[in-house]
């Protein structure tokens, strides 16, 4: 009996450290998720960690969650502008975002990132302001070099100045 209770209290003691790692887990699979621009994962391991901890650690773990909800719903409002020909708006909405991800203290942001300057670019470039247009995919593509999209459209914005600049 007593060997019994002993073990019992071991396995206790093993599980509770297990579910005390479990939340930082999802948090950093969350982390992740953002890191890859996948925003539906990011979101459900946020949610699935704060229903796994105490108030205390639910708080901070929210507090990150509305960050990446607040940025998703800058850069959904911003496309909306940007789609609805309202160029400044959308202008000061992604400026926004970017600012948001730049005052996070996690490094996680990048392909966000790359995605809002991508996206400034295109509304400079439906503004003709191709050098503005130019700047934004460059910046797009320091963020998420793989990206293919950023190189095409800086080749897009140069080979239409050559073609205006022979006409």
């Amino acid at each position: 009996m007593k060997k019994l209770t002993i073990i019992a209290i071991i396995l206790i003691s093993i599980s509770g450290q297990l579910f005390a790692q479990f939340p930082d887990e999802l948090v950093a699979q969350a982390r992740e998720a953002i890191n890859n621009f996948d925003i539906a994962t990011a979101d459900e391991k946020y949610k699935a960690a704060m229903k796994a901890v105490d108030e205390d650690e639910y708080k901070v773990i929210q507090a990150e969650w509305q960050e990446l909800e607040k940025i998703n719903i800058l850069l959904s409002d911003a496309g909306r502008s940007l789609a609805g020909g309202e160029y400044n708006p959308a202008l000061k909405k992604y400026d926004e975002a970017l600012k948001q991800m730049d005052n996070s203290p996690h490094d996680i942001w990048g392909k966000f990132k790359g995605e809002a300057f991508y996206s400034k670019g295109m509304v400079y470039y439906r503004q003709e302001l191709h050098i503005e247009a130019a700047e934004e995919f460059r910046s797009a593509s320091k963020f998420n070099p793989e990206e293919t999209k950023y190189a095409r459209s800086i080749e897009n914005v140069r080979n239409k100045a050559y073609s205006e600049g022979h006409k």
